[in-house]
């Protein structure tokens, strides 16, 4: 009896410790002054594009509706409610003022090359890279001329 009690006790520590590192390794990150949302855009998993649907989603910071064509930042994670990735959607400045982490240089956002040059603008000015007046004006030119190629293709 006493040596059925103890391999059950050895099978529940060895089990015990999968959680145990995940604990760990989340408390390096807290430690590090990565919380797990900004985490997100340092790896990043997260995206940018223009919201598709024709149903305003909401954004998961403020609550408040992602309208079609409207510039939307989203967080892919783990789902918490079925197995795989889900993505959390937020408004670009939603996600540029910090509610859910934070954005630091415009390539963090997968999908950055296709947007347009106002939510190219309105990131760079957060993240510091925006361009010297001349450089700025002429890739404002050169974004508008892609940008009306694209609008003939679709």
């Amino acid at each position: 009896s006493s040596s059925s009690s103890s391999a059950s006790a050895g099978g529940s520590a060895s089990s015990a410790s999968a959680p145990k590192k995940k604990k760990a390794k989340k408390a390096a990150e807290f430690a590090a002054g990565i919380d797990e949302s900004r985490a997100h855009y340092e790896k990043g998993n997260s995206k940018i594009e223009y919201a598709k649907a024709k149903k305003p989603s909401p954004c998961m910071a403020c609550k408040g509706p992602i309208a079609n064509g409207e510039p939307r930042v989203g967080n892919r994670q783990e789902s918490h409610f079925y197995e795989g990735i889900q993505t959390r959607w937020l408004h670009l400045n939603c996600a540029l003022v910090g509610c859910e982490g934070g954005v630091h240089r415009i390539t963090q956002l997968e999908g950055w090359d296709r947007m347009g040059y106002d939510a190219s603008l309105e990131i760079r000015k957060v993240t510091g890279e925006v361009l010297p007046a001349v450089k700025e004006a002429q890739l404002k030119k050169d974004m508008e001329s892609v940008e009306e190629l694209q609008d003939l293709l679709t």
